[in-house]
């Protein structure tokens, strides 16, 4: 990716003049190209700034998972405002706990979303927050993140000099049909937009679909995917349909928000058409901060660190351990997120900001590994004892076949 498109918006201008005409998003039979969308993210984010959006203020999406919801994410991006997803689907007591803590300067519903256009729109800056996420925590704490557009962008260059490489070796040149079939509400949806500022065909799964692996199975097979993305919680029951085994398998498969045992990681290598990627990463790291190509290892591991990024393994006192020892995983660089929306939380102190000694911001996730040989780190589980928190909305309970 060239260094001039600091933010995911740049990115996006850029490929709607490439490719103005091509297919952007799909729903359904609605089919929108990328001028379609851009146009109609554009009188959107007009509106937004006209009625007060703008740097650092937060705006709360509570449309369901549509086109809508998709133009209306892009829009507060182009308004140069902070995006958060509250949709209809989040428990009424956690949303309105999001809502208070998040204190947006707009509600964005199907009753509020206009059809007009006024002032001219933001160009943001790449220490602006461009997201707000709530992770749902295993303690059920309320504790918002706040990721920056340099961090986005950042990880729009990794999926360039990653996973859209291994994209096109599994499926061939794009452009790709992707989908991510996680919660609306959750940091790993922007993924979706990350393939679209690439060029790709985005298609919305939809929430009855989501939720159960067989349907999820055929609708893979009746679009055609060659990317999806999935919670980790999804992967197992999904592999178990046997969609892997076959013909309509996707080429690449993405899997976050869970540690992968050996069976499942046995099934995923066995694959014989899909690359099976394994995305790990708490929110306050930017969705992702380390990925490994599972068949290219025996054992399951989180891999190595996205772009711009460093990861350290230290003991109880800070330091450094040697390669094979366990230890904390401490991420540095260009993933971490800014901090907690409440800058008075006490686990702030998970994040170190840059001085003269350390120029990179640092974040300790709590997370118990150790390097291997190769380089590559395993997962050890929680130094706490505790499950690590996942990526998926309170209201979503375990798979359903």
């Amino acid at each position: 990716m060239s260094a001039v498109y600091r933010t995911v918006v740049r990115a996006w201008r850029h490929q709607v003049r490439r490719s103005p005409h091509r297919t952007a998003l799909v729903a359904g039979r609605e089919w929108l190209s990328f001028a379609e969308v851009d146009g109609r993210a554009e009188r959107l984010a007009r509106w937004l700034v006209d009625e007060g959006a703008g740097p650092e203020l937060v705006v709360a999406n509570r449309l369901p998972y549509s086109v809508e919801a998709v133009i209306a994410q892009l829009a507060v991006l182009k308004a140069g405002a902070v995006h958060v997803a509250v949709p209809p689907t989040e428990p009424a007591e956690r949303a309105s706990a999001i809502l208070r803590d998040a204190d947006p300067v707009i509600i964005l519903d199907v009753t509020s979303v206009p059809k007009v256009d006024s002032s001219p729109t933001v160009l943001p800056q790449p220490e602006d927050a461009i997201y707000l996420t709530y992770p749902v925590r295993r303690d059920d704490t309320l504790r918002g993140v706040v990721v920056e557009h340099r961090n986005l962008a950042n990880l729009l260059e990794e999926h360039y000099r990653s996973l859209f490489r291994w994209a096109v070796a599994a499926c061939g040149m794009g452009p790709l049909r992707v989908a991510h079939s996680g919660t609306w509400s959750t940091d790993s949806s922007w993924e979706l937009l990350l393939w679209m500022v690439a060029g790709h065909e985005a298609h919305l799964i939809p929430e009855d679909v989501r939720a159960g692996p067989s349907w999820l199975a055929a609708f893979i097979a009746e679009a055609g995917l060659d990317v999806l993305a999935v919670p980790g919680a999804m992967a197992e029951p999904l592999a178990a349909t046997g969609i892997l085994r076959t013909s309509c398998a996707p080429g690449l498969l993405l899997i976050d928000g869970d540690a992968i045992g050996q069976p499942l990681w046995n099934q995923l290598r066995a694959a014989p058409a899909t690359t099976a990627v394994n995305l790990y990463g708490p929110s306050e790291c930017t969705v992702f901060c380390a990925r490994a190509v599972i068949d290219r290892h025996a054992t399951p591991v989180i891999g190595t660190p996205v772009a711009n990024a460093k990861a350290t393994v230290i003991d109880a006192s800070g330091e450094a351990v040697p390669d094979g020892d366990s230890g904390e995983l401490v991420i540095s660089g260009a993933a971490v997120a800014r901090g907690y929306h409440d800058p008075a939380d006490p686990r702030m102190s998970r994040f170190t900001v840059p001085d003269a000694v350390c120029p990179n911001r640092r974040y300790r996730t709590g997370d118990a590994v150790r390097r291997l040989p190769d380089g590559e780190l395993e997962f050890l589980g929680r130094r706490d004892g505790r499950d690590p928190d996942r990526r998926l909305s309170a209201g979503l309970s375990a798979p359903q076949s």
